[in-house]
């Protein structure tokens, strides 16, 4: 059995997927407080850079002291912050954002 898809509907595929989680990214960052002077353009051109992760469950995305280097825009489920094992702030719902300020 070969499967065969062709490049061209290949590409527009993609291109849509692509389209879509972009729109979707614009969204949040246009809720996101410290991005609310930047043009609709610049808007545009930082959802379009922006990088879709998931993490697992418990994951920890960065520790205590570690030098920031970005911005993170919750799309779903929870992240919470600990300062010394203890809870200092908990992001709860879509287009939350932390880190860099």
């Amino acid at each position: 059995v070969v499967y065969a898809l062709d490049s061209v509907v290949f590409r527009d595929h993609v291109r849509g997927m692509m389209t879509d989680q972009v729109a979707e990214t614009r969204q949040y960052v246009e809720n996101v407080p410290c991005f609310k002077m930047l043009t609709s353009v610049q808007k545009d051109m930082l959802a379009q850079a922006a990088v879709y992760t998931e993490y697992a469950d418990g994951e920890i995305l960065f520790r205590q002291g570690d030098v920031g280097d970005g911005i993170y825009l919750l799309r779903s489920g929870e992240t919470v912050v600990l300062a010394n094992d203890i809870t200092v702030w908990r992001y709860t719902k879509a287009g939350d954002f932390f880190g860099e300020r």
